[in-house]
């Protein structure tokens, strides 16, 4: 069962973290407890993933790819929960020899919230496209979209690091660009990347 109230009130302190009030981050539960609760984000995140999953599964087929939506949707969420995933084991490694391996548990918990808004706010961009119909202008705002993602990850990153912007930066943007190249590598291995 979704825990509502433990949810939202850890949304809510993201959402005051992702506005740099850093003392947000102490109202947190930072426990062991709170580290594996925190992966309930996926639950909560789990209806807007799965439309835009069943909207790209559509655009796909449209554009030739020769799976049925049911399949695409599924490889999407394996695509999903790698690239969800991953991230935590390969953060795991590199924060020791940093010399941040005791705010691991901070940084991830952050994380794991911070993706719910995110996907419910892309959802937006996804619902455009869908009234529109219009792409040019769509892959402008997504792209806006990415990066302004891409800045909110560095501010909670610092935070909840307790790092420099520089060490910020550096693990968010060198994430997201081996996150990109696996999607992709994902894609054309499972065949849910159109055909040129």
């Amino acid at each position: 069962m979704i825990d509502f109230d433990y949810g939202f009130y850890h949304i809510e302190r993201v959402l005051r973290i992702v506005r740099s009030d850093a003392a947000a981050l102490n109202d947190m539960d930072i426990t062991s407890d709170g580290f594996w609760r925190s992966f309930a984000a996926i639950i909560w995140a789990l209806p807007a993933m799965f439309f835009s999953w069943v909207v790209e599964a559509r655009d796909l087929i449209m554009e030739g790819v020769q799976l049925t939506m049911v399949r695409i949707v599924i490889f999407s969420a394996i695509i999903e929960l790698v690239l969800w995933f991953l991230p935590i084991f390969v953060l795991a490694l590199i924060l020791k020899p940093l010399g941040f391996a005791h705010r691991f548990s901070h940084l991830i918990i952050v994380r794991n919230w911070l993706t719910v808004p995110i996907v419910y706010a892309y959802i937006v961009i996804i619902l455009l496209g869908l009234t529109f119909g219009t792409i040019a202008p769509l892959i402008l705002l997504a792209f806006i979209f990415l990066l302004i993602v891409v800045g909110i990850q560095i501010r909670v990153t610092r935070i909840a690091l307790e790092c420099d912007m520089v060490v910020a930066a550096a693990l968010v943007v060198g994430e997201f660009m081996i996150l990109i190249a696996i999607m992709f590598y994902l894609q054309s291995a499972l065949g849910i990347s159109p055909s040129p």
